[in-house]
């Protein structure tokens, strides 16, 4: 059963991120606890409902609510944002949440009941249930490369109803056969789609609302969604100057889970990529002979054909998602951008085990329809520390070329200036304000970033690139503002005395200080590079914005109002226990209280770790196989031995609290190492890493219910569930704040006071009940 629920809520989290946003994917973890809460507060009201022989019952419903959910949840018309201007649609929210926790629910009544019965066995069958969950956390990432997360879920509803099979009586051995014939149908006739829809604020459902627009194939894997189409809003070319009259050649679009377009761009002679000439994209070409080319994330290939078009020699192209390089290959024909000397790879990790050097490096940070970005979306990429690689893979005189869309107001392009500026400090590069130009078009601003001082040779080519074109030079060394008219008029003369501030180290200090966002450079501990609220300033930013709050949603504000919604949930959980408590005495506040913080600190630390291998392993997907799995592996040989601890329960603790701590310590220097490194090899250490925490993780909750009375077993599981609800949002935005290292120490620190909580109730020599 542990088993099944894991592959649904890793299915589910595939679910949340295609059809909401990526972020709502962290709240699977939430709305997953929220089901779990509620179970024990359920059993807890009605303990009637504690007997072993209504195991195969809930059983069963467990495995009717997996298959169902994704089919109701299409009927909900929910989208994301729209509670904030139609209170109405509150309601939605809260039925989607409620629907997708529903087999949470029985499976928690499911677990309470047996941990209940038989609590003198809970070590044992606490392992069992996380042996399951561990190898759950494995199974999509083999499902997903093979079909969509429908199909998974649907999987999982299978596996639940063959667990019900083997511990039914009789007559309700024949219920679970026809129930799984019942969802064998509905995977064979489909006659209602699997999951809900794509939101209709996504890119790919704005594109395919175009007149003559078709969809033209779905890729999928563990951690995207790969979608290619036809829409007339697919005639892409960024920052393309004014002073170009001709046409542009046929192309078609690629969006990763809804989101990110890019165009395939479809040629048939070097003509028709005469408009490359006309991109700011290409000055990089056009101030340095280009031998070797790093293109970072091609995704459509636009940046690989504007470095063929003006002739590099040699073009490596690192693109991190398979399924890109799949889907151009497939549809851009005889005009293949990743023909030859294409990896997959993220660039961190190709660059700490390629050494080469290179003339340019292109990173461009650009979609079809561009966005305010969603906040908490890491991105390490864009980390001071991946700076520090991408200047040290240049040879003397490369350039580093990054270009972003411009949304006003001015965050992206300033957070990447400080970003190189702490970059050149730390490898001792010297003064950037000689080693960087930015230039700015119509809608694009591009960012070069030289190794060595611009020669006066690439000044002047820059300017004669710029003024052919039309294009602004916002910042260039000894440019004078004063001496250049703009061919933008718009707000060309506040960059250029933003960026002019920003390069010089004399004033860098008061801008980052005084301006209204946050833009100062992130690391690998806090890799949000989108997040730029300052909370001192939410105020002032809200009337700057023009009174307009959706800005806000954009900047991951709809995070904590979901995690308001699901708190005030969580407290009804915990609290409803109160209406009817069991004879015998007062509830035992403190014993309830160490399972509230032991859910908050397990959930702190396994998000931590979950967020921080994602560096060493290139995706969310696998990093949450790596660290869920070997945490709940790790955490089931725990469990299982905790009779064996003697009840000096006091040295698992110590011993958790320190690896923790240790962990948090050495992390930056870990990824740094396991990039070095094969990704098979970095997944074993990884894994090493996660079981060996998880191993001291798994002991406090069983020893707790060791310590613990039969009556008050199912109201423990149900606080420590429903703070469970909570911590993984809180995390993130502590994180947001902090870094994840800070995270990692919040949870050792919580693991003690835990410590202090249990050792009055268990004593130091005996684990037996109180």
């Amino acid at each position: 059963m542990s088993l099944s629920v894991l592959t649904f809520e890793i299915a589910l989290l595939r679910v949340f991120s295609i059809t909401l946003w990526y972020h709502f994917g962290f709240l699977v973890i939430s709305v997953a606890m929220l089901g779990i809460g509620a179970s024990g507060t359920v059993l807890h009201l009605f303990p009637r409902l504690i007997r072993y022989d209504l195991i195969p019952h809930y059983s069963i419903l467990m495995a009717i609510t997996i298959g169902g959910c994704p089919m109701l949840l299409g009927l909900i018309p929910l989208y994301p944002a729209e509670p904030l201007w139609n209170l109405t649609k509150v309601f939605y929210t809260f039925l989607y949440s409620v629907v997708a926790s529903m087999p949470f629910l029985f499976f928690g009544m499911l677990v309470t009941t047996v941990l209940t019965t038989m609590r003198r066995e809970a070590p044992y069958l606490y392992g069992a249930d996380l042996l399951g969950a561990a190898l759950g956390a494995a199974l999509p990432n083999v499902l997903l490369w093979m079909t969509g997360p429908g199909d998974v879920i649907l999987f999982a509803s299978i596996t639940a109803v063959v667990g019900a099979v083997l511990i039914s009586t009789k007559r309700m051995r024949i219920l679970s056969v026809v129930t799984l014939f019942t969802i064998l149908i509905i995977w064979y006739t489909r006659p209602v789609p699997l999951m809900p829809e794509i939101s209709p604020y996504k890119p790919l459902s704005l594109a395919l609302r175009y007149p003559d627009s078709k969809h033209l194939r779905t890729l999928w894997s563990p951690y995207s969604r790969v979608d290619v189409f036809k829409s007339p809003i697919m005639r892409t070319a960024p920052g393309l100057s004014l002073t170009y009259q001709g046409p542009l050649p046929e192309q078609l679009g690629i969006a990763t889970d809804g989101q990110s377009l890019s165009p395939i761009t479809i040629f048939r002679n070097r003509e028709e990529l005469r408009f490359l000439e006309y991109l700011p994209m290409a000055i990089p070409y056009n101030i340095t002979k280009p031998e070797d080319v790093l293109v970072i994330d091609p995704e459509g290939g636009l940046d690989v054909l504007i470095g063929m078009y003006h002739g590099a020699e040699r073009i490596h192209r690192v693109e991190s998602n398979p399924l890109v390089i799949q889907a151009v290959r497939e549809f851009s024909g005889p005009a293949n951008p990743y023909s030859e000397m294409t990896w997959r790879a993220t660039p961190r990790s190709w660059l700490s085990t390629h050494h080469k050097e290179f003339d340019i490096i292109s990173l461009s940070l650009l979609d079809t329809l561009p966005s305010g970005g969603v906040a908490l979306s890491e991105d390490y990429r864009l980390t001071t520390e991946a700076f520090q690689e991408y200047l040290g893979a240049l040879k003397e005189g490369g350039i580093l070329s990054i270009t972003v869309f411009i949304i006003p107001p001015p965050r992206m392009e300033f957070r990447i200036i400080n970003t190189a500026y702490e970059a050149m400090q730390k490898l001792g590069l010297g003064d950037i304000r000689e080693r960087v130009a930015i230039v700015r078009s119509l809608n694009t601003i591009t960012i070069l970033v030289s190794r060595s001082p611009f020669s006066l040779w690439q000044k002047s080519r820059i300017r004669e690139f710029c003024v052919k074109r039309g294009f602004d030079i916002l910042y260039m060394p000894g440019f004078r503002p004063d001496e250049w008219s703009p061919f933008i008029r718009t707000e060309a003369i506040a960059y250029q005395e933003a960026f002019q501030a920003l390069v010089d180290p004399q004033r860098r200090g008061a801008f980052l200080k005084e301006y209204l966002f946050d833009v100062s450079p992130v690391d690998d501990s806090r890799p949000f590079a989108y997040y730029f609220l300052k909370l001192k300033n939410l105020t002032e930013t809200y009337y700057t914005m023009s009174r307009q709050w959706h800005f806000f949603i954009k900047e991951g504000y709809l995070l904590p109002v979901v995690t308001l919604l699901l708190l005030i949930l969580a407290t009804g959980i915990i609290m409803a226990p109160l209406l009817r408590s069991p004879e015998g005495g007062r509830p035992p506040f403190r014993w309830l209280s160490y399972f509230a913080i032991i859910g908050i600190a397990y959930m702190f630390v396994e998000v931590s770790l979950f967020e921080s291998l994602i560096l060493p392993l290139e995706n969310p997907s696998y990093a949450g196989a790596t660290a869920i799995g070997g945490i709940l592996l790790g955490s089931a040989a725990g469990s299982a031995l905790v009779r064996r601890t003697g009840g000096k329960l006091y040295v698992p603790f110590l011993l958790l609290s320190r690896a923790i701590v240790t962990t948090a310590i050495l992390l930056p220097s870990l990824q740094m190492l396991l990039l070095r490194t094969a990704l098979p090899l970095r997944a074993v250490y990884c894994f090493i890493l996660a079981l060996s925490i998880g191993f001291l993780m798994g002991m406090p909750f069983p020893a707790g219910l060791l310590a613990g009375r039969d009556r008050w077993v199912p109201w423990a599981w149900a606080i420590n569930g429903s703070v469970s609800v909570v911590s993984p949002p809180i995390a993130i935005m502590l994180a947001l704040l902090l870094g994840f290292r800070s995270v990692l120490f919040a949870g050792a620190l919580l693991y003690l006071v835990c410590l202090l909580l249990i050792s009055p109730i268990i004593g130091t020599k005996d684990t037996g009940p109180i």
